[in-house]
């Protein structure tokens, strides 16, 4: 049912069709939601409303749900971070680079090694909604924790967190290699022919990653809130 509606939302921004999208990331939560709050009817009752809640703010502020969802994705990994360790150290350093770091970006600490006359207006994740240098700050830290989010899946858990690898034998080693490396020549090819056409291509397929992992986050979430209580 969630790859039903996730790949609802990969046609929805090939199109694009911004309602659709917030709708049908909603109905991934909601869903979520649902499996992981079984037979807690009050605790069910009250995330839906908070859902309900939300999507009107989204239907009627769009431009920020998406600026809001693109950096909150980039953050996901501290609370899969946070549970799957235990050392005080490991946890200082995730808080360092996902919240001390990006404020430290817009509070302007790194402004002598930011350009505020390039396309950052272009990016979502700097937004419409902000000009010159703060919108300028806002894509460096979209860069920034971009990039640790993919340090996180694609180094870090692989390599520390063996288990989870090996629950996709056929993806293992080389394969996996030769399988990023073929992906990334296609989609470079892709945006060298036509950027536009690259990067919706790009965010279709990043679909399923980024909203898989709100729903997983959600039922870690209740999971160890039903462990405590």
């Amino acid at each position: 049912m969630l790859v039903a509606l996730i790949t609802g939302i990969a046609v929805c921004r090939l199109i694009p069709t911004r309602t659709g999208e917030i709708l049908l990331g909603y109905a991934v939560l909601a869903a979520a939601t649902v499996w992981a709050l079984r037979g807690r009817w009050i605790a069910l009752g009250a995330t839906m409303s908070v859902l309900a809640v939300a999507t009107a703010a989204s239907l009627t502020w769009p431009v920020h749900h998406f600026v809001v969802f693109t950096h909150l994705h980039n953050i996901v990994p501290l609370v899969f971070l946070w549970e799957w360790t235990r050392s005080a150290a490991t946890r200082a350093v995730t808080v360092g680079w996902v919240l001390v770091i990006p404020a430290a970006l817009l509070l302007g600490f790194a402004d002598a090694l930011l350009r505020t006359d390039g396309p950052a207006a272009l990016s979502p994740a700097a937004t419409t909604l902000l000009e010159g240098t703060m919108a300028t700050r806002f894509l460096a830290v979209f860069a920034f924790l971009q990039t640790m989010h993919y340090v996180v899946w694609v180094w870090l858990f692989p390599r520390y967190a063996p288990s989870a690898g090996a629950r996709v034998p056929a993806l293992k080693g080389w394969r996996a290699w030769g399988l990023g490396a073929a992906a990334a020549v296609a989609l470079g090819v892709i945006l060298a022919t036509d950027y536009a056409s690259g990067r919706g291509v790009y965010a279709s397929l990043a679909t399923y990653h980024a909203y898989l992992e709100f729903p997983v986050l959600l039922t870690l979430l209740f999971s160890l809130q039903k462990g405590q209580s």
